[in-house]
């Protein structure tokens, strides 16, 4: 595909994109099968009707976890055609809400009621953990996007910073890992910028962004790495020797997170011994 003259990304690159942020999610269309279904993206239009996605299944196995991969796949193809298409256009609620509504139409979403193509109306939990309460989920994309459409230059930092704020607001009900990760690549494409596309390969890499003890040296770690896996000109010891620094810099984190639980436990031990807490089996437990 190009832009202006300008090459963004082949359909190989583009495939490799979709197959990568369908199969973080579980999703388990190959590759080689995820170019071919871009055919069939080819011929709709960004929104399709319910009759249109039936005839499009009936050509198809009637398994119906296979079909909400391959709907998946295929709406991949139409949401990066939208970003490919708009990506030096701002990020407004507007502009996410709709990836929202290309990325999750006819899936096992609209079935479960969720408002397709709009924020969430019931809390929600990523990594064990609260996001944003609904009622302050508008409030907090503003902020973010109005950080980033304000810089001037956009780069591999900012792009980061928004995708992990943006994760851990998880504005929609269902939906949030693609939807983030298709924002990113847009953004990449707007800073002029080697794409930063998460894999399924290195999803360990990837959910680390998201834990209490990461920082900007693992996060720019991360993407420089992740950018040089779709970078040809770089060479596979180039691109080891930047994995072999991610590798570091992940366990520099994991020894991080594990002191600190150390330091707690070793705090609640001497409580313990001091008589401020009592000790219930694993647990710990205020005195009555």
């Amino acid at each position: 595909m190009e832009k202006g003259g300008k090459e963004i990304m082949t359909n190989e690159q583009w495939a490799y994109f979709i197959f990568n942020t369908n199969a973080i999610e579980g999703n388990q269309i190959i590759e080689s099968e995820v170019l071919k279904l871009k055919k069939i993206a080819d011929k709709l239009p960004l929104e399709y009707s319910k009759d249109i996605h039936t005839q499009i299944m009936s050509n198809f196995s009637k398994d119906r976890q296979l079909r909400e991969w391959i709907t998946e796949t295929i709406n991949g193809w139409l949401c990066c055609r939208y970003i490919y298409d708009t990506f030096d256009n701002p990020i407004t609620d507007n502009y996410v809400k709709f990836i929202h509504k290309i990325a999750r139409q006819h899936t096992v979403d609209e079935e479960k009621g969720y408002n397709i193509g709009e924020y969430k109306a019931l809390g929600n939990i990523i990594a064990n953990r609260q996001t944003t309460e609904p009622k302050n989920v508008k409030k907090s994309m503003a902020i973010i996007m109005a950080h980033f459409n304000k810089l001037e230059y956009k780069t591999r930092d900012s792009v980061m910073k928004f995708h992990k704020s943006f994760e851990k607001i998880h504005p929609f009900q269902d939906g949030n890992g693609r939807v983030g990760r298709y924002l990113m690549v847009k953004q990449c494409f707007d800073g002029d910028i080697e794409p930063i596309i998460p894999t399924l390969k290195e999803r360990k890499f990837y959910y680390k962004l998201f834990s209490d003890e990461c920082d900007i040296k693992y996060t720019t770690s991360y993407a420089i790495y992740t950018q040089s896996l779709i970078d040809i000109e770089k060479t596979d010891e180039e691109r080891g020797i930047l994995r072999e620094d991610l590798y570091q810099q992940y366990n520099r984190l994991d020894l991080k997170r594990l002191n600190k639980e150390f330091d707690t436990r070793d705090f609640l031990l001497r409580d313990v011994e001091q008589g401020r807490i009592k000790r219930k089996s694993d647990k710990y437990v205020k005195p009555r």
